[in-house]
């Protein structure tokens, strides 16, 4: 069997500080490649597995922000690839909610909605007017009015479209960083669907679920088993919050 290991690196970096502490040395020079045969060894069950390719997936921390800790992680990041502790680094993006909102801050009409915060305040607002344009933002409002008049919901998100459908705001729920940032849509995620299932041989699928509902971003699958995959995860069996689960296996039942 075939294994593709993808780590995500700040739940890997503080989920591993609040084991060990700051204070004990060495850990965070964990060899990913042999926690992740271990791993394979000792609790997966599988036979015959060979690790094919192991992606660490992280932001770049802003140099203007914290040039210590962008110095840091250029030295980490280094050594990931010269030790071939991992054979792939994928840089996302994440935006600090301290950042300010120039855009959306004068809009005071900016409010949090009891589903959550989704575009409900400014800094996640001013992410949606960054990623989409203010034009279409500006559409997406004028139609979700429209919308409501014949009790339509979801308009806003359907004018937007997926970027701003995706952007995800802090809460107290969450591990460091996400406790205090805006985390953005994944970038291309139909075409990283599409290489994820060439290098696995399986059907896959990026969604973004909740507590309250959710759709799938990019998928290997037909729009019509997209949807019957979005009722299967509707319950959010990934779980919320504290529980950080970052990937999933859907299996059929007999």
């Amino acid at each position: 069997m075939r294994v593709g290991v993808y780590i995500d690196g700040f739940n890997l970096y503080y989920g591993g500080r609040g084991i060990c502490g700051r204070s004990i040395a060495g850990w965070r020079w964990l060899d990913l490649r042999e926690l992740a045969e271990n791993l394979l060894r000792d609790q997966s069950g599988w036979v015959n597995t060979a690790i094919v390719r192991v992606v660490y997936c992280t932001a770049r921390i802003n140099g203007g922000d914290n040039p210590g800790g962008q110095h840091d992680q250029d030295v980490y990041l280094r050594a990931l690839k010269a030790s071939r502790s991992a054979d792939e680094l994928a840089m996302g993006n994440y935006v600090a909610r301290t950042a300010t909102a120039p855009l959306a801050v004068a809009d005071r009409r900016v409010t949090k909605t009891p589903a959550g915060i989704g575009l409900g305040m400014p800094q996640t607002m001013e992410m949606a007017l960054r990623e989409c344009g203010t034009p279409r933002i500006l559409l997406a409002a004028a139609a979700s009015v429209i919308g409501k008049l014949f009790g339509r919901r979801g308009t806003f998100y359907r004018v937007a479209g997926p970027k701003a459908r995706g952007i995800d705001g802090p809460t107290t729920g969450t591990i460091p960083p996400y406790d205090s940032s805006v985390v953005l849509a994944p970038d291309r995620p139909k075409r990283v669907a599409r290489q994820l299932g060439e290098a696995l041989g399986a059907e896959v699928l990026i969604v973004d679920i909740n507590d309250f509902g959710g759709n799938v971003l990019g998928s290997t699958l037909p729009r019509a088993d997209e949807k019957r995959v979005e009722r299967i995860l509707a319950d959010n069996p990934l779980g919320q919050g504290t529980q950080s689960t970052p990937l999933g296996i859907i299996r059929r039942v007999a």
